[in-house]
């Protein structure tokens, strides 16, 4: 049934790769004449002989110290990176060196390839061939890469089918062991997709079809999806059975059979593509959509949250406004909680307490920031350690991570008086053993990253051989010198012979000479100035510091694989402290952010409370903080606000500040107001800007309907609605009668807080038919120079909307403004003589 699994490909950057790795495909599949003549050579067959066995990815086959790609895996590499091609009897080639095998890995998946990484061993195999034995270690694909180029989240996505529409999801990040499932539907994929942005998805085949919609959505959002064939060795992954002892061990209460099959989907291809590496997982934690504040793609899009409407990046966006984090461990926190508000009372102030510690402790939250910026990532860190993918340095700064744990306990506990906030700082305590074998080992490493002496007895044992033979080696030096009056006479390394005897090429014959009675003296090199000789008694040196050396790196390497197996055993201390340290910086971070720009603690409740006082959008007033005009906003008592004004007068600002405003406290923040008291928004809307969609034939007013009919079928009592225009993308009747249709079912059918900005005063009749209904205006006036803007939400319904003035100020020629205000004139006339 792998026949029954297929990958898809995320993301913008992969956006323009994707269509060519269906093109690997193909081209694998058809092999040039050059390549077939070559394949008749011993390690030219080998290399086709595995290349067969993954079609679908870029070999990188190891010859010796490099990594080699051949064919139109060569090319294609070399048509995206800065990877040299050259030529081998007409084939096409090119590599690398071993030692930049990640750096090489992270350049070419960042292109959207996938690779299977092919390592020689020393076997021959058969036992009489020449050839070394060479196999496939691992497959990188996007989604499974243990070291991404960003500290973002970097999600592997599974998705089973049940009945009907119901879906079962799975995502982890194996380079952080992240691990989540819950359950979806075929129509809420969408929002789920946009949450979580995974980098690689895996549904069954087939599903793709069904998912058209979904998937398009998730596309237009700067993503781009091909389906592509993964090995046939993988069968029946998408099946009832927990297949793996992990599920045994992780004890994982699943609420329905769906997410099983997701779940066991991932991690049986993450055991085929990490072969024997597979790193360390979570125990899976359940997403609950029930627990969440939800979030559609579109009021992600309008709203900004993580990303820029104009061009896709984090600037200008919220996200990029209040994560001051310093953690690559808390970026990727507070963008989860950015993502994923809260529905609970109780935990949302859970996490305001926390940043409220700090917030009453600047100086605290300081020191907090400025100690948590020497930390490593480590949670990547520890997964590099636990699948041996790691050097002593790295151990090195896993210690520094745990004695950094230990300085902010120290910093935060003479100021935590209470049991709330001494809960801060649960998860820091690492295993004492632990740390001390990591002091003794690897806490004063050079960069040769040499097992620190006194740690191993035998180890320290071998170091003191070879200092003895460089000491021996140095004698000779000396004798030789002595004896044959050559000043300059010195023992030098050598890549060949370990270590040469040189002198000048003047004073050759006189070392001969001068040892005639030593044996084995041999020329082994020269330059113009230098003659380099080998003597018996040099080489038995020689062999014997070989000997050691391989005794000293072998040694070394079982103690440091044993260290790691000792890391790797304290996983669930390591990961917690990761944890808790990530919930440090966000706590502390927002704290001063919320200290910087005058941000104040929301007072949450479980009712449909709204009230907000001095409220300002927190992006525009971090572009703008001496201008922006501060605003309340009370949707308690009227829940449907009418918001007429002109264009350019802070409408659309105003709609939006108030829903980040909700957003930001759900998630635990402190929120740009001098005053806010809300109650839980279970679901958030925002129908604001103008698109279309030509991919699906729809138009700009069919976008915004497509917006509007799930607004009015998905939202509920506790939702929060802004709707900015609505009806705005067809004739002036047609749109003033769907906006005050629209509005009469939020407020007596779904009964949800609204806030609805629009040009259509109209609408302003709408407040004697509806009694929880107001009438507010975005304050302008007309002055000898032009309209002039107070940003000021006041009571009332504006009478005009000054688009000609806004037009004169965008540039519009004067003569244009000028009919059109005669147009104006006797357009009005007309309507009042009717």
């Amino acid at each position: 049934m792998l026949a029954s699994l297929k990958f898809v490909l995320r993301c913008s950057r992969y956006a323009r790769t994707a269509v060519n790795l269906v093109e690997v495909v193909r081209h694998a599949s058809t092999k040039s004449p050059d390549l077939l003549r070559l394949a008749k050579t011993p390690l030219f067959g080998q290399f086709t002989a595995i290349k067969k066995q993954h079609p679908d990815c870029l070999l990188l086959f190891q010859v010796g110290d490099f990594y080699e790609l051949y064919g139109d895996d060569a090319e294609l590499a070399g048509g995206r990176t800065s990877l040299r091609v050259t030529q081998k009897s007409g084939v096409p080639m090119a590599g690398f060196p071993v030692r930049s095998l990640d750096d090489w890995t992270k350049v070419l998946v960042e292109e959207g390839f996938k690779l299977a990484i092919c390592n020689q061993t020393p076997d021959k195999s058969p036992a009489t061939s020449k050839l070394f034995h060479r196999r496939v270690i691992r497959l990188v694909t996007p989604g499974t890469v243990l070291e991404p180029v960003h500290p973002d989240a970097n999600y592997l996505m599974a998705i089973a089918t049940g009945p009907g529409q119901s879906l079962g999801l799975a995502w982890m990040d194996i380079s952080t062991g992240e691990f989540k499932i819950g359950l979806s539907s075929v129509e809420s994929l969408s929002e789920d997709l946009e949450r979580i942005r995974p980098t690689e998805l895996l549904v069954p085949v087939g599903f793709l079809d069904r998912l058209s919609d979904s998937m398009a959505r998730f596309g237009n959002r700067g993503f781009k999806q091909r389906a592509s064939q993964i090995s046939n060795q993988l069968q029946e992954i998408f099946t009832n059975e927990l297949a793996d002892d992990y599920w045994k061990t992780s004890q994982l209460k699943v609420s329905s059979d769906l997410e099983a099959k997701a779940a066991s989907a991932l991690i049986q291809y993450v055991e085929y593509t990490q072969k024997s590496r597979a790193p360390i997982l979570n125990a899976p934690s359940q997403f609950s959509s029930q627990e969440h504040m939800a979030i559609d793609p579109n009021t992600r899009r309008a709203l900004e949250l993580t990303r820029s409407w104009t061009d896709g990046t984090k600037r200008g966006s919220l996200l990029n406004c209040i994560d001051k984090t310093v953690t690559a461990s808390g970026k990727r926190l507070i963008q989860s909680q950015l993502c994923s508000p809260l529905l609970n009372v109780a935990r949302i102030n859970r996490r305001l307490d926390a940043v409220n510690f700090f917030h009453s402790n600047k100086h605290l939250a300081h020191s907090v920031q400025l100690t948590l910026k020497k930390l490593p990532d480590v949670e990547r860190l520890f997964q590099k350690i636990s699948v041996s993918n790691s050097s002593t340095l790295d151990l090195n700064s896993l210690l520094s991570a745990i004695q950094l744990a230990e300085e902010i306990k120290v910093l935060v506990m003479p100021v935590a008086k209470e049991k709330d906030e001494e809960r801060l700082l649960n998860g820091l305590d690492v295993s004492l053993s632990l740390r001390t074998e990591l002091e003794n080992s690897v806490q004063n490493i050079g960069s040769d990253g040499n097992i620190m002496e006194g740690y191993s007895k035998e180890l320290d044992d071998l170091r003191g051989q070879l200092a003895s033979n460089e000491e021996a080696v140095e004698s000779l030096c000396a004798k030789y010198r002595s004896s044959c009056g050559i000043a300059r006479l010195a023992i030098v390394p050598n890549k060949h012979f370990s270590r040469v005897v040189e002198v000048p090429a003047s004073s050759a014959s006189k070392f001969i000479q001068s040892l005639s009675n030593e044996t084995g003296i041999a020329r082994v090199g020269q330059t113009t100035v230098k003659v380099r000789f080998s003597t018996a008694k040099l080489q038995e040196l020689n062999g014997e510091y070989q000997r050691i050396s391989a005794a000293i790196s072998d040694h070394q390497n079982q103690v440091f694989q044993s260290l790691c197996q000792k890391v790797s055993e304290h996983a669930g201390d390591i990961k917690s402290l990761s944890s808790t340290l990530a919930r440090l910086d966000i706590a502390s971070s927002l704290a001063l952010v919320a200290h910087d720009r005058g941000y104040v603690r929301p007072v949450m409740s479980d009712g449909i409370d709204f009230e907000v006082e001095g409220g300002f959008h927190p992006v525009v007033d971090a572009l703008q903080p001496e201008n922006f005009i501060e605003n309340d906003c009370d949707l308690t008592a009227k829940r449907l606000w009418i918001v007429t004004g002109p264009n350019m007068g802070g409408k659309s600002t105003f709609l939006r500040q108030n829903a980040l405003i909700s957003l930001m406290a759900q998630m635990g923040s402190f929120v740009p107001a001098s005053s806010a008291k809300l109650g839980i928004v279970d679901r958030l809307f925002a129908r604001v800007g103008a698109s279309d969609n030509l991919a699906k034939y729809q138009s700009t007013f069919m976008t915004e309907m497509v917006e509007t009919a799930t607004i009015l079928t998905q939202a509920t009592k506790r939702s929060l609605v802004v709707l900015d225009e609505i009806g705005r993308g067809t004739s002036t009747l047609d749109g003033l009668a769907i906006a005050w249709s629209v509005l009469e079912h939020l407020h007596s059918d779904t009964k949800c807080r609204t806030l609805s900005a629009t040009h259509f005063t109209q609408l302003g009749r709408l407040t004697s038919k509806l009694s929880k209904s107001a009438c507010y205006q975005a304050k302008a006036r007309r002055t000898d120079d032009g309209v002039q803007f107070t940003f000021k939400i006041e009571p009332g319904i504006c009478s005009e909307s000054f688009g000609i003035d806004v037009a004169r100020l965008a540039g519009v020629p004067d003569n244009v403004t000028k009919r059109a205000k005669e147009m104006l004139e006797q357009m009005s006339l007309k309507e009042e003589n009717r």
